[in-house]
């Protein structure tokens, strides 16, 4: 699942394609009818039940009833098939988001470039984990998932820390 959120909605007649990125061509996977002019921000949540193994990029496409288009950030969103998990977004802001298909005792930490643990959380994973991350400084770091029972990585990713204060 990737949440995406628009900056802003106004004068929509048909609002979101939800593009993917992959073989260097952007391909529209999901569209959704806009709920027209508003001034609070609205979440779109869709699941991309075609993603590749590996790390997916999307963006958003609004569509006003001028015909004027806009483009959204680019996000990525991971997907580790061996133990069915994903994580988005990458970059991150302050939570990082974690869905596994099943729930296991789990020790995720995460290290900055010189190795040293920045966070660290242990605990039963349900299907879905929100992680605190507004602690850490910007920079590039690494997000490690480790089996307590049996000791493995079942999961490493390299993340980015963007914070927008």
């Amino acid at each position: 699942m990737v949440e995406l959120l628009p900056k802003q909605e106004r004068k929509l007649l048909l609002f979101l394609d939800i593009v993917h990125y992959i073989f260097m061509v952007w391909d529209i996977i999901e569209f959704v009818e806009g709920r027209g002019t508003v001034n609070e921000l609205n979440t779109y949540r869709f699941i991309d039940r075609s993603a590749s193994q590996g790390v997916n990029y999307y963006r958003l496409q609004q569509l006003d009833f001028e015909g004027q288009s806009e483009f959204s950030k680019v996000i990525s969103a991971s997907i580790d098939r061996r133990h069915e998990i994903v994580t988005f977004p990458n970059p991150v802001d302050n939570r990082i988001i974690i869905v596994r298909k099943d729930s296991k005792e789990v020790n995720i930490q995460i290290y900055n470039t010189f190795g040293q643990v920045v966070c660290q959380k242990t605990q039963l994973m349900d299907t879905r984990l929100v992680l605190d991350v507004s602690m850490i400084e910007n920079g590039n770091y690494f997000l490690n998932i480790t089996n307590i029972k049996t000791g493995t990585t079942i999961y490493q990713e390299q993340i980015v820390k963007i914070s927008s204060k």
